[in-house]
């Protein structure tokens, strides 16, 4: 009877052993599933403000771009206008560049007749008069 009862106290400490080991090993599970769920709700929480943040800088950067667009649309409508008016002076130029040619052509074409007339009036035989007219000798 010792014996059975030496063995009936061997297994209940045996037993009492494992309890406690799958107590302990219990105890670590529900510890390691908790930090994994705070682990997993942190990373949660960290991606969704990135995402909120990634969404904000892309706002940001698509305003920019729609008040580029428009400084660029008003750029071009500027040097558009600018390229006109530059045409125009050109053209505007030009044309008094060939007004002002004709003025001189006909202002020396009237002093050429002039000429012509005071030549009619001016003595050859003189020197001063073959000159003026571009006449180099006297007339015979």
């Amino acid at each position: 009877m010792r014996a059975a009862t030496a063995l009936a106290v061997v297994c209940l400490g045996i037993m009492g052993v494992l309890m406690y080991q799958t107590f302990q090993q219990e105890m670590a599970m529900r510890d390691i599933k908790a930090r994994m769920q705070t682990a997993s709700n942190q990373r949660k929480d960290d991606l969704t403000k990135k995402k909120q943040e990634m969404n904000a800088a892309n706002g940001k950067v698509q305003k920019t771009v729609e008040e580029c667009n428009a400084e660029k649309t008003e750029a071009e409508k500027k040097r558009t206008a600018v390229s006109e008016s530059l045409k125009k002076l050109k053209d505007e130029q030009e044309a008094e560049k060939k007004k002002a040619e004709e003025e001189i052509k006909g202002l020396k074409q009237q002093i050429l007749d002039r000429d012509k007339k005071l030549c009619e009036f001016v003595d050859m035989n003189m020197e001063d008069g073959r000159k003026l007219c571009g006449v180099s000798e006297a007339p015979k």
